[in-house]
């Protein structure tokens, strides 16, 4: 299953002013990292500049103090005790092959501009940077940064705005989860690739179990980016279902069921029915429109696991007031 990187923004390593402080950081960027972990998103490696025992944020106070001061059984001691650190933290761009950031320069888009390679590197591995919660500007979902692209003889050639996604504390989470899936549905350029990705792209979401091989494979260019869009909008619309504990799902889009009178049709309701892998057969009704005009995309509403299976996409199917496409 794909992964996201973690990667520790080492310029938000700064001095405390008191041991206090200094635990309050390092309590609330763990609990971070044992929640992105706990969403299976990210391993428990992190790579950083440093290794975590030689951090020191205070004179005498740094990750071994705070990690001494919890109780053996703890669960966020535990959890540290298995944090692996690798360094440095562009090691991780020597393993997935990644040449973008030797010809890249990365700088914090503040007035000053401090270079800020952990941050590049969380760019280019498509990761999750992660901070201590020691500034302001770190206690965000995204950083903003700078990539000054150089060319073969290492002459600026482009400069190119970022935002990087950041953790520091337990709430920036699940934005930052949601924004990443988002992303790895979106690198999909084919049906092969999408089925791949679809647990991670849509966790929320279910593919009937007669379409796991062909489901997307006829759909193409327009279409098939109409059918991306639309996933994200109803795995985003099971989101809300989950955390809000609704009754009901809203969609974010015109969603409506099939008429009862298609339904009462058999040779039409077989048509929508289709084997779902927790509810079995069961007939689809909720439907949306993709491109091109005409087309649809259908699911099973799943109101007690508030999960949603896709059933079918493409040419309008056929109704009482309808031939088929």
């Amino acid at each position: 299953m794909i992964k996201a990187p973690l990667i520790f923004n080492d310029l938000s390593l700064i001095e405390a002013d008191s041991v206090d402080t200094a635990r309050h950081w390092f309590t609330e960027t763990i609990k971070a990292i044992a929640e992105l972990i706990q969403q299976q998103v990210c391993t428990s490696v992190l790579y950083a500049k440093q290794d975590l025992y030689e951090i020191l944020i205070t004179d005498e106070y740094g990750f071994v103090e705070w990690l001494d001061e919890l109780d053996q059984r703890d669960e966020l001691r535990i959890l540290a005790q298995r944090l692996t650190t690798r360094t440095p933290a562009h090691a991780h761009l020597v393993e997935i092959q990644s040449e973008d950031f030797c010809r890249s320069e990365f700088r914090l888009k503040t007035p000053s501009k401090p270079t800020c390679d952990a941050l590049g590197v969380a760019l280019i591995s498509d990761g999750i940077s992660v901070s201590l919660p020691s500034q302001p500007q770190w206690c965000t979902i995204f950083i903003e940064i700078e990539q000054i692209l150089y060319d073969a003889e290492l002459n600026p050639e482009n400069t190119v705005q970022h935002r990087v996604r950041s953790v520091s504390q337990v709430e920036h989470v699940d934005p930052v989860v949601r924004d990443w899936r988002r992303g790895v549905g979106e690198k999909s350029d084919h049906a092969k690739d999408l089925l791949m990705r679809w647990e991670v792209a849509f966790p929320h979401l279910d593919l009937c179990c007669e379409y796991q091989e062909k489901f997307l494979s006829p759909l193409k260019g327009e279409t098939f980016k109409s059918v991306l869009r639309r996933l994200r909008q109803l795995d985003d619309s099971c989101h809300v279902w989950i955390i809000e504990e609704q009754a009901d799902i809203v969609y974010s889009m015109r969603a409506r069921p099939d008429s009862r009178e298609t339904m009462k049709r058999e040779s039409l309701a077989n048509l929508r029915l289709a084997t779902c892998p927790k509810n079995g057969e069961q007939y689809f009704v909720m439907h949306c429109d993709i491109q091109p005009k005409g087309y649809r995309l259908y699911w099973f509403e799943d109101s007690q696991r508030r999960r949603l299976t896709i059933c079918y996409a493409g040419p309008h199917l056929e109704t009482v007031g309808l031939k088929a496409q």
